[in-house]
């Protein structure tokens, strides 16, 4: 039995094109401060959640998606700020997931934000490696809150990280 390439039914690799794809495009992370106050920062950074809670995944997978988080989070804001000297302490750090559709808020959504939540927290502390050791520091207030994209180019995923100072005399 012949070998059917030997009949000319395929075309010679050499007429073939390779397939170009371009690499995806990342928006840059922004900061920004809120018009009106000066103490107020916003940062808005490309980056995927998931829930961690329900996501059945190897353990590594796991494990190199907390690292890239973290890291990423504490190196954006280190790009970012440089240094916590200038933000205002105590404060309220808001996390606003914008995804394509939305996740539970009791259950998945801070699941969702727990390594950046350290990222976060290295930063803050300059101790890259050990913030979660600090994520419950009393002079931080965590809020969690999330939106669905909207249609005006905005990144399908991204966190949006505000800094604000907390009232004297507010409940943490």
């Amino acid at each position: 039995m012949r070998a059917s390439w030997r009949k000319g039914r395929f075309p010679k690799i050499e007429n073939r094109k390779p397939k170009v794809v371009p690499p995806p495009r990342q928006p840059p992370m922004t900061a920004t401060l809120v018009p009106g106050t000066d103490t107020t920062l916003v940062i808005i950074a490309p980056m995927h959640t998931v829930s961690e809670g329900n996501i059945r995944e190897p353990w590594w997978e796991h494990a190199e998606r907390a690292k890239e988080q973290r890291r990423t989070t504490y190196y954006w804001l280190r790009t970012v700020l440089k240094t916590p000297e200038g933000l205002p302490w105590p404060m309220t750090i808001t996390l606003t997931r914008v995804g394509v559709q939305l996740l539970d808020a009791h259950d998945a959504l801070p699941g969702s934000f727990k390594h950046i939540v350290d990222g976060i927290t290295d930063f803050l502390f300059q101790c890259p490696g050990e913030g979660h050791k600090f994520d419950n520091d009393p002079r931080l207030t965590w809020h969690y809150d999330q939106r669905v994209r909207g249609k005006d180019r905005e990144p399908s995923n991204g966190v949006e990280i505000r800094f604000t100072p907390t009232p004297e005399g507010s409940p943490r």
